[in-house]
């Protein structure tokens, strides 16, 4: 059994011949002396200042950093996970890598960040801070936050990512299909079959030439 302190003896479990081991967590950085009680027999040995073991400071960590985006709000949720006892967490991000300007503090593991200009790339990092906020462990690693892209909304009059058109409306058959899609509506004449030939250019004007029956004409 294994004693550090003033605390009390603790049970320690058998490795191999000779070798016992204990997990002990210190709440406070001070200096323990370790006592040692051996039980051999039915009998009792104790052994007093066999050993000290001094504690510098404690493990303070950020691990398992990351990011949720919210669309709507134009917003990236963080969370993380953490070693040691951590009063507040300091958050840097920013656009640059090198260059994390922006920064807000949490007393939770987690933060909610809101993006200036959430179609391009942030970073992020978290410390372990103290009270006067400075560093005192040691930092997660940086993640990048994707740009948020939102997805088009055919009709709404803009041409956004994945559309070929955007008239403003969701009806058929005007030219921009309900899906915004470009509409090709092949011209009847009285029957007469129409085919309309590969664009040519004439003094920087583009023309096309139509075949409605035994006739071409030409067209802009």
């Amino acid at each position: 059994m294994l004693k550090f302190g003033d605390g009390e003896f603790v049970p320690t479990t058998r490795q191999s011949a000779g070798v016992f081991t204990k997990e002990v967590t210190f709440d406070e950085i001070a200096t323990y002396p370790i006592d040692v009680k051996l039980a051999v027999n039915q009998n009792s040995f104790s052994f007093e200042d066999v050993e000290t073991i001094k504690i510098i400071d404690e493990l303070r960590k950020i691990t398992s950093l990351t990011a949720t985006p919210n669309i709507e709000r134009n917003t990236v949720n963080l969370k993380w996970t953490y070693i040691g006892k951590v009063d507040y967490f300091r958050i840097k991000y920013g656009t640059s890598q090198t260059d994390l300007r922006l920064g807000i503090t949490s007393s939770k593991p987690e933060a909610t960040l809101l993006l200036a200009d959430p179609t391009v790339a942030y970073y992020a990092q978290v410390f372990p801070v103290d009270e006067q906020g400075v560093i005192n462990g040691e930092a997660s690693d940086i993640i990048t936050i994707l740009p948020i892209k939102k997805p088009a909304i055919c009709g709404n009059g803009i041409v956004e990512e994945g559309e070929a058109c955007d008239d403003n409306n969701l009806r058929p058959e005007d030219g921009c299909s309900t899906k915004c899609e470009i509409e090709i509506k092949k011209p009847e004449h009285n029957g007469a079959e129409a085919v309309v030939e590969p664009t040519c250019y004439t003094d920087g004007i583009p023309l096309s030439s139509m075949k409605i029956g035994e006739r071409y004409y030409i067209t802009r």
